[in-house]
């Protein structure tokens, strides 16, 4: 598995992971707490998950790091990993959803 997928679980992962932190808490602070995170994740998201998946090219060197790789992993044929976020926001939803039927105070 490489870094970049492990990137992508660990957004996924982390509205689960904010809904069990915030599990006793009321409905809209933890509502309020799940998609704070979730928007922070998502930015962090933007800038490390070029970086990463740099780290596994096959013929990587520091010099791949820049500020135009972060940029170019955005546009062009990286639009698609728009839709990693994207799916993410959905699975925050679908979380948040089965908080509020499971534990609706």
């Amino acid at each position: 598995m490489s870094y970049a997928w492990i990137t992508t679980l660990a957004l996924h992962l982390l509205p689960i992971l904010m809904i069990w932190r915030t599990w006793e808490s009321d409905w809209n602070a933890a509502l309020e707490k799940v998609v704070r995170v979730q928007i922070i994740g998502s930015l962090l998201y933007i800038v490390v998950y070029p970086i990463v998946d740099v780290l596994t090219w096959p013929d990587f060197h520091m010099g791949y790091i820049s500020i135009d790789t972060v940029v170019s992993m955005w546009y062009g044929e990286g639009i698609w990993n728009s839709y990693k976020i994207l799916t993410a926001a959905v699975v925050t939803a679908v979380c948040a959803a089965i908080r509020r039927k499971v534990k609706p105070q």
